[in-house]
């Protein structure tokens, strides 16, 4: 079974969706991250959503979705790009359960980056405490487009009203949406997953691709986020520890710059 994200319009009643399948995806995340299943399935679900989100921009165009919340998961993040880039974190890796783990109160934050300096953010607290009826919240706040979300651990749906359609249309073809979703997981395909749930109605695809762990760390980043500290505060580290390390919060690769490269990062008078 291979990750990927398929995404087109229901024509007959205005409708555009997205569909994916992520299984890959979470057990990636699990391994790199050393998660309990409860962290998973969170991670999992915000792995789809900000995938979905992604499905709906152009270009470059790079999707950052943020949970922070009272309860016991503490916050989330997830990074996705329109090409099918995807990686993320969780606060709190060790949950087995998924019950209540937002808590009571908190926010969901969506930061869409154009490139070149150019992105727009906008929040919505968190009202139901799930993660997919919360999203639906954030289209109608800050977009203003009705929209309704299925999430899982393993895959999600997005169906979006297209300008001109009939929000009755909408509540129609996703009804019983989260269920229909957990069925058609089984067909082990993004392709098959949306003939299934939308192969009774006449649908079209305008595109489909592949979903995957991309992480953006590297080394060079890891010396350029040095570069903004002072020369003293360099110097220090030199003496003190001899040394710099960092490990990505996304994929957790390790890092470890020189006593030397970093006196090379020190302005020469």
């Amino acid at each position: 079974m291979s990750d990927g994200l398929v995404r087109g319009v229901l024509p007959a009643v205005n409708l555009k969706w997205a569909a994916c399948v992520t299984v890959g995806l979470r057990a990636d995340a699990a391994r790199l991250h050393g998660l309990a299943e409860g962290s998973a399935a969170m991670l999992g679900e915000a792995i789809n959503a900000g995938a979905l989100l992604a499905a709906l921009q152009k270009g470059e165009t790079r999707i950052n979705l943020q949970v922070e919340c009272d309860g016991p998961l503490r916050g989330l993040f997830v990074e996705a790009t329109a090409e099918g880039g995807v990686r993320g974190y969780v606060k709190e890796p060790e949950l087995y359960g998924t019950a209540a783990v937002l808590g009571r109160s908190g926010f969901l934050s969506v930061l869409r980056d154009l490139g070149k300096g150019e992105y727009y953010r906008s929040s919505v607290d968190l009202s139901v405490m799930e993660l997919g009826a919360d999203l639906e919240r954030y289209f109608v706040t800050s977009d203003q487009i009705p929209t309704r979300v299925a999430l899982a651990s393993t895959g999600g749906v997005l169906l979006q009203c297209l300008p001109g359609a009939d929000p009755a249309d909408l509540e129609t073809a996703a009804k019983g949406l989260k269920a229909r979703l957990t069925e058609s997981l089984k067909a082990g395909s993004a392709a098959l997953l949306a003939k299934s749930l939308f192969g009774g109605e006449p649908f079209e695809v305008l595109a489909s691709y592949p979903l995957e762990w991309k992480c953006t760390c590297s080394k060079d980043r890891v010396l350029r986020a040095l570069t903004t500290m002072g020369p003293d505060e360099l110097a220090d580290m030199i003496a003190k520890e001899g040394k710099a390390s960092a490990k990505c919060q996304f994929c957790g690769q390790g890092y470890e710059v020189s006593a030397d490269e970093l006196k090379a990062l020190i302005p020469k008078v």
